[in-house]
């Protein structure tokens, strides 16, 4: 029977990343009212290039440490620290007018989009700490797994940012839109009980419970 568990993590995680002001959805948004939807689309691809080679670093050491439980808990425990933390900029975007910076500059929108995710903490933080350790869950069909975690994952995040370059080629995108706060709102409470689901998780690998 499949786990889809994993499918609602990729869905939520996925949403979040996409929608959550930083440096590529500002990127998105800067490129496209300076070069139409074209360009903002092929910023919001950019994940899908440069998450790659992270993904695959991160499992690589995720699985050295993934037969030593108390080291497998405090990553889980580290992701439950991280999830709180995305869960608060939810919060924090919901209530705020503010709208992400603009990025200057003349290169290439693609090239743009590549940098920023790369010099971005955010991937390597998120695969380190709760996408690997969600890909690499005992118990688990690490290939089927990876695909119900992956698939609504990279199609959320790169969707939704598809979704903002068009409203931000027509001028229609604000980060104070009521349905943009409600959403950020609803994720943020959703992130809360992830964290707490990986709180769960962490202290059980630690023996606490």
């Amino acid at each position: 029977m499949l786990d889809l568990t994993v499918f609602g993590h990729g869905l939520v995680f996925g949403l979040t990343a996409g929608i959550s002001p930083g440096p590529l959805l500002a990127l998105v948004i800067s490129e496209t009212v300076r070069g139409g939807f074209q360009a903002g689309l092929r910023v919001a691809l950019a994940p899908l290039i440069t998450d790659l080679p992270i993904i695959l670093v991160t499992l690589l050491i995720l699985n050295r440490v993934s037969r030593s439980a108390p080291i497998l808990g405090v990553i889980t425990l580290a992701g439950a620290v991280f999830i709180g933390f995305l869960a608060y900029e939810c919060f924090q975007t919901a209530s705020t007018k503010q709208k992400p910076e603009q990025s200057s500059g003349s290169t290439g929108s693609l090239v743009k989009g590549i940098i920023s995710n790369l010099l971005n903490p955010h991937p390597y933080l998120f695969w380190l700490t709760i996408g690997g350790p969600i890909l690499l869950a005992p118990g688990k069909n690490h290939v089927i797994a990876g695909i119900l975690f992956l698939l609504p994952f990279y199609t959320c995040l790169v969707g939704t940012k598809i979704i903002i370059a068009a409203l931000a080629s027509h001028s229609r995108f604000e980060p104070s839109m009521p349905a943009y706060r409600i959403v950020n709102t609803i994720l943020g409470g959703m992130l809360i009980f992830f964290a707490l689901y990986f709180l769960h998780n962490g202290l059980h690998y630690l023996g606490v419970m």
